[in-house]
C-alpha cells in the first residue's frame, strides 16, 4: 500500500517576484526613440525605460535610473509602473527600502484592477508589512487577482483555503484554485494538486491524476521542456503562463521531493497507469 507522507505537502505562500509587463510595440523601439518619448512624457516609454535600466537591455544596468523612470510613469497612473515601483520599495532596489511606500504603490495599481498589484498588496496585508495586518482584506484582494487568472494568486488562495487563513477552511475550494493555477503553469500548484488527488483532499482520489500533476510539477512535460529551451532568448515574447512555467520551476528540496514522490507512486501503479499519466502530461500545455 502506498504510504502518504510529508514528501508531498507544501502550502507555503508565494513571496514577491516581479514579472515585467510588456507594452505592445515599445519593446521593439531603439533606445534613442524610447528615451525621446520618455522625456516628452510618454508613460509607456517611461515604463519601458524602467524595465531596460533594470534589465540592462540596450543600456547599462542602473537601478536608480530604473526607479526614476518607473516613478515618472507611476505618477501618471501607469499601473504596471506603479506595481514595479512598489516592488523596488519592497526590496530596496534603486531606492531605500520602504514597506509603506511599497504598499502605497501596490494599492494605487490594485485599485485600477491590476492583478499583479492586487496579489502583491495581499502579501503586504497578510504579513502586516507597511500596512496593518488584515487577513480578511488580504484574502479579498487575493481573490480579485485570482479571479483575473493570475496564477500566483490562484495558488495562494488555494493555500489560504487549506489553512483557513482569512477564509473558511475548504479542501474543495483549495483543490479548485490549485487546479486553476496549475492550468496556468504554476509548478507549486501542480505539486499541491497532485497531493489533493493522492489523498482525496477536496477531490476524488485518483493516482493517475496525482502522478500526472507531480510529473508536471517536476518539469518533465514535453511542453515545459520546450518552453525552458527558448526562454532565455525569447522571454519577452512569451505568454504570462509560459513565463510562469519557466520562472517558478521547482528547484532544490522541492524538486527532490517531487522526484521522490514520483518514484514512490510509480511503485504503486501499473505500467498502464503510469504510461497514461505520462502521456497526459506530455499532451499538457499551459492555458492563458
Amino acid at each position: 500500500m502506498l504510504k502518504v507522507g510529508a514528501w508531498l505537502t507544501s502550502v507555503l505562500f508565494l513571496s514577491f517576484l516581479l514579472i515585467p509587463a510588456v507594452q505592445a510595440g515599445m519593446a521593439e523601439l531603439p533606445i534613442s526613440e524610447v528615451l525621446s518619448l520618455a522625456k516628452s512624457g510618454n508613460a509607456d516609454a517611461q515604463d519601458e525605460l524602467g524595465f531596460r535600466y533594470a534589465s540592462s537591455v540596450d543600456v547599462d544596468e542602473d537601478y536608480g535610473l530604473a526607479a526614476k523612470w518607473y516613478h515618472a510613469a507611476a505618477e501618471q497612473g501607469h499601473v504596471a509602473a506603479q506595481n514595479e515601483l512598489g516592488g523596488f520599495y519592497d526590496k530596496g532596489i534603486g531606492v531605500q527600502k520602504d514597506p509603506a511606500r511599497a504598499a502605497y504603490w501596490y494599492e494605487k495599481a490594485a485599485a485600477q484592477g491590476y492583478a499583479p498589484a492586487q496579489f502583491n498588496l495581499s502579501l503586504k496585508l497578510s504579513a502586516g508589512e507597511g500596512v496593518a495586518k488584515d487577513q480578511v482584506l488580504a484574502s479579498k484582494w487575493l481573490r480579485r487577482a485570482a479571479e483575473a487568472g493570475w496564477a500566483q494568486a490562484e495558488y495562494n488562495l488555494g493555500v489560504k483555503y487549506v489553512g483557513g487563513v482569512g477564509v473558511k477552511r475548504d479542501p474543495g475550494e483549495a483543490a479548485k484554485w490549485f487546479r486553476r493555477s496549475a492550468d496556468h503553469g504554476f509548478p507549486m500548484a501542480m505539486f499541491n494538486l497532485a497531493n489533493s488527488y493522492l489523498t482525496g483532499a477536496g477531490v476524488k482520489k485518483d493516482l493517475t491524476e496525482a502522478y500526472k500533476w507531480l510529473y508536471l510539477a517536476a518539469g518533465k512535460g514535453a511542453r515545459q521542456k520546450e518552453i525552458t529551451l527558448r526562454a532565455g532568448k525569447q522571454s519577452r515574447k512569451m505568454t504570462h503562463s509560459e513565463m510562469t512555467v519557466w520562472l517558478y520551476a521547482l528547484e532544490g528540496e522541492e524538486l527532490n521531493r517531487a522526484e521522490h514522490g514520483l518514484v514512490m507512486m510509480g511503485e504503486a501503479m501499473t505500467n498502464a497507469q503510469s504510461s497514461s499519466a505520462i502521456g497526459q502530461a506530455n499532451a499538457w500545455s499551459p492555458k492563458d
